[in-house]
């Protein structure tokens, strides 16, 4: 492969990616982890990429988020790994608010140890987590999914019929992702979602934020 076209391959996968892992692609391209290491360097003075240890980042990325089904499948390894780190926190006796995403569901499918909590989410997939985890593993516990006008493609529910439902409620911890997050606080692709979330942070003593670093 020609130098110019494995550095915009380089890019591709940045792009696909959120990240370049150097010595992933090193092994997808079956060149040496100094020519990607190059390549990088040459692609940072560009000032497309930006050098973390291990790879690199772009430097921007496309406004435009991925589908669902893509974000889902992405990095399935890592959001499991944040599941179940994060799920490891919720105790015995707790209400526990989960927002929506494909990282979230991880946290719900980790869930276990635990007896009378009570989950509440506008996450239609997550609400099936929860009720699969009692079918299989006699969860003891309750699901409340909130209703509302349904987002078919990203699968949750919004509106102000849910935000006055949350209002009822007070949980102990909300877990939340993000679309982006900065110095000014979260950010989420779409407003309606991000307005459901702000809502499930209001209403938790505590929040925790679970995302994958190229996030920030």
């Amino acid at each position: 492969m020609l130098t110019d076209a494995r550095q915009k391959m380089i890019e591709s996968i940045a792009m696909r990616d959120g990240e370049v892992i150097i010595s992933r692609v090193a092994k997808e391209l079956d060149v040496s982890i100094e020519t990607i290491r190059r390549d990088i360097n040459i692609l940072c003075e560009k000032n497309v990429l930006t050098k973390v240890h291990g790879g690199a980042v772009p430097v921007n990325l496309p406004i435009a988020e991925a589908s669902y089904n893509q974000r889902k499948n992405t990095n399935s390894k890592i959001k499991n790994k944040l599941g179940q780190y994060a799920a490891d926190m919720i105790q015995s006796n707790q209400v526990v608010a989960l927002s929506t995403g494909s990282t979230i569901e991880a946290v719900a499918a980790h869930i276990s140890g635990v007896h009378s909590l009570t989950v509440i989410t506008n996450s239609i997939p997550i609400a099936g987590i929860i009720s699969d985890l009692h079918n299989h593993t006699m969860f003891d516990g309750k699901a409340i999914l909130f209703g509302g006008q349904v987002n078919l493609t990203e699968h949750l529910t919004y509106g102000p019929s849910v935000n006055e439902q949350i209002d009822r409620y007070y949980a102990d911890v909300a877990f939340v992702s993000a679309g982006a997050v900065n110095e000014s606080g979260l950010m989420s692709t779409g407003a309606d979602e991000g307005a459901v979330s702000s809502k499930l942070i209001g209403c938790a003593g505590k929040t925790i934020l679970v995302i994958e670093s190229k996030k920030l």
